[in-house]
């Protein structure tokens, strides 16, 4: 992953003292965060979007309204504190990912 941070220039990790988020797009011009993606292997933070406090501390301090998390097979959306959670099974996510990867590079 530390590979494709370098060479693509858009994604990072968050981490500071009050956790991480794995993934993270943040903008060329003025470097700030854009979205958040927490992945998860596991289906318990779809019953208790709460405990997710990383993700939270990360949409409040960069102003964001929402982000997406992975989990087993739970799909939907939960609101907590005024910000909108997408859950997406990690294995909808990994296909999209790796489809808008391989059109990037056919495009090239």
């Amino acid at each position: 992953m530390n590979f494709h941070m370098r060479q693509c220039h858009e994604k990072a990790g968050f981490k500071r003292n009050e956790g991480e988020v794995d993934l993270v797009l943040v903008d060329d011009k003025n470097f700030k965060p854009v979205w958040g993606v927490e992945i998860k292997w596991s289906n318990r933070y779809f019953t208790k979007p709460e405990e997710l406090k990383s993700l939270i501390n990360f949409c409040e301090t960069n102003n964001l309204k929402s982000a997406v998390i992975t989990s087993i097979d739970q799909i939907g959306m939960k609101e907590i504190l005024g910000l909108k959670f997408t859950f997406l099974p990690s294995s909808i996510y990994a296909y999209n990912i790796g489809e808008i990867t391989l059109k990037k590079k056919t495009n090239n």
